[in-house]
């Protein structure tokens, strides 16, 4: 289970509205998956499965607690104690040439394997490095390939923000703002504490170390207009568009998984 939730004092919410970090998983997860898959009804419970089953996997205390990524919900609740917004904040590994963003459980996984793969000593070297510290030293001692060019993948770490769902009856009240807001403090406050490796964009640091974006970074759909606007207004610009993601959709009660347009967009906060 999480810690505690903790009430935020910073936000300038409608009244009688508040943020808490770290909630109920599996109710703010039911809570994403009927606003964005469901309009806000109830999901068919193979959806409602999945959904929960995806956030406990991502989010949940095997990989929130005991992994090296770290990650944090945030809520919004109403005035009844009832949800009507939620958002992500994970730091996750970005495959530049690739566009790509992998999700938390797949990083995870991602370096469990490679880790795999050396011997006891090298392993036990590893275990007291921060995480921009493993990865660089994982990438310097045994790189990741590309299976189709057999070049060499540069992985970087940055802050991403996901997930963001918020109540149609509490649109238009800057809760998505306040959540977002919410997410970049986090994230800043994790850059911080890595100051060493973040790299100067403006310089196109080469160094391996180097391999920290000092950056909070998302992925929208193009055709998700009313996201889109909102991010460009607080200061996310276009990185790149990737035609080949994919999304879950909820199609006459039936789950299904579609290539869709991945629009990636990022911030400066460093």
């Amino acid at each position: 289970s999480f810690s505690n939730a903790q009430t935020s004092s910073s936000l300038n919410l409608a009244i009688d509205e508040c943020i808490t970090q770290e909630p109920n998983i599996k109710e703010a997860a039911d809570f994403f998956g009927r606003v964005f898959f469901a309009g806000g009804e109830e999901m068919p419970t193979e959806l409602k499965e999945l959904v929960t089953e995806t956030w406990i996997s991502r989010y949940g205390p095997t990989v929130g607690k005991g992994g090296r990524f770290p990650g944090s919900i945030f809520i919004s609740k109403d005035s009844d104690q009832n949800i009507n917004g939620v958002v992500v904040a994970d730091i996750c590994l970005l495959d530049m040439n690739n566009k790509e963003i992998l999700p938390k459980d797949d990083c995870e996984s991602l370096i469990t394997s490679k880790i795999s793969k050396f011997g006891p000593k090298q392993r036990r070297e590893f275990k007291g490095l921060s995480l921009p510290d493993l990865l660089a030293n994982l990438m310097q001692e045994s790189p990741w390939k590309n299976v189709e060019t057999g070049e060499d993948i540069e992985f970087v770490l940055a802050p991403v923000l996901a997930n963001l769902a918020v109540s149609s009856s509490a649109r238009g009240k800057g809760i998505a703002r306040a959540l977002c807001a919410e997410v970049e403090s986090w994230s800043k406050n994790w850059l911080e504490k890595h100051l060493d490796n973040i790299q100067d964009i403006a310089e196109d640091s080469a160094e391996a170390s180097k391999n920290v974006l000092g950056e909070v970074w998302l992925v929208a759909e193009p055709s998700n207009t009313p996201a889109i606007s909102l991010y460009e207004s607080m200061g996310y610009t276009e990185r790149w568009i990737n035609e080949q993601g994919s999304e879950l959709r909820l199609i006459s009660d039936e789950v299904i998984t579609e290539t869709a347009t991945h629009r990636a967009m990022s911030k400066p906060i460093m």
